[in-house]
This record gives structure tokens, sequence and C-alpha cells, in this order.
């Protein structure tokens, strides 16, 4: 079978270079007091792209969509490929019973969830600082937020296959890098086994547009 192919609380400031990923920084959030405040100039992305494990950075999906649709040109598009909220709510650290057991928020709620893990994004050298919080965002949520601040949903889709393991029992997909190994390896896609493929969807891709002022 060939792969899929996608159609596509801590307080500090964060650029929205490390939300929208593509092509620059479009607001800058302040999350010191726990709500979403942001400096945009308006109108002057065409194309933002949200690429994996950004999201979940972010207490308020709602204030996000704001700063997108702001920021975005009229007839301008935003494309989001991103974690599926269903896979962010299970265990994943269940080896041995193999079992997709959920056990985090699926929707957002004020308080985030904490984690500790020492891995980063690249598999590189283990952090020191492990403590991490995160915000799930349900699906819905993410949608509705969007065209709650104007824009127009063209598609959305959900996938089977993850670009990292993410679930410690998931498969490989096709042929990876010779002799890679982790979690996270350029080029490499994973699954669930066939049992469990058609249980969950692991990520999501989704384009919305700015409409054009008549």
């Amino acid at each position: 079978m060939k792969p899929e192919k996608a159609p596509g609380y801590w307080p500090m400031r964060l650029a929205l270079a490390t939300v929208i990923l593509m092509p620059v920084a479009i607001a800058l959030l302040s999350l010191s007091t726990g709500s979403l405040q942001y400096e945009a100039t308006h109108g002057w992305v065409s194309l933002p792209v949200i690429a994996i494990g950004a999201l979940l950075w972010l207490p308020d999906i709602e204030g996000w969509a704001r700063v997108v649709a702001d920021c975005l040109t009229e007839g301008g598009r935003l494309y989001v490929y991103e974690a599926h909220p269903m896979l962010l709510s299970l265990r994943n650290d269940a080896s041995d019973s193999r079992t997709l057991e959920v056990r985090y928020p699926y929707f957002e709620l004020a308080d985030p969830t904490a984690f500790d893990g020492n891995e980063t994004y690249v598999d590189g050298p283990r952090l020191e600082v492990t403590r991490n919080y995160e915000w799930n965002h349900g699906l819905g949520q993410i949608v509705t937020a969007l065209v709650e601040a104007g824009l127009v949903i063209e598609f959305l889709h959900e996938h089977r296959e993850v670009p990292w393991q993410a679930l410690p029992w998931m498969e490989f997909v096709g042929d990876g890098p010779r002799g890679a190994d982790g979690r996270y390896q350029s080029g490499r896609m994973w699954r669930l086994p066939e049992a469990q493929r058609e249980l969950v969807p692991l990520m999501y891709s989704l384009m919305a547009r700015k409409p054009i002022s008549d």
C-alpha cells in the first residue's frame, strides 16, 4: 500500500514565526497574562502554513484564528497540516498493551496539560528542562474558530498516517532511510497496525480562504 499524501502555560513571548512557519512571523503573542494579545500588520500574508506541532503551544484557538484572519490578504489562504486532536488525547507510552486509551483532554481547556520529556522534534541532544505545557483543541473548535474569524473552509481531510512515531507500536510505511532510528525521521511516515488503522485519525489537513470584499 502506498503512503498517504497530505493534500495538501508557558509564560513567554513567541513570534508567530514559531507557529506560522512560512513565510515569516505575522504577529506577536503575549501569553504571560494568560490572554492572547498581538500586534499585526493587516492583510499582507498570502499563504501562511501551520505545520506539525504548532497549535498545541497556544492556549486560545479563537484568538489565534483572529490573528491569522487579520493578517491574511483578501483571497489569501491558510494551510494547516497538524496532529489530529484525537491522537493528542491518547496515552502514548503504552507499548506493552498496545491499547488505544484516551487519557488527555480532547477539547481546549483554560489550564494546560503538563508533560515531562527530554526529547526534541529532531531527536537531538536530550533536554535538561523537561517540563512543558500543552493545550489540545478539538477539531470542531478549530474549524469554528476559523469560520467565526471570517474565513471559508475549502477542505478538511483526516489522515491515517503521521510523520513521526507518535505511538510506540506504530509501523513504518514504505521504505525509510537505511539505518535510520528514532521517532523523527525525514521522509518517513508511520501508521497503526492494520487491526487499529481505521479506528482513529492521526493527522488532519485544512485549507481556509479569506474572501475578497465586494
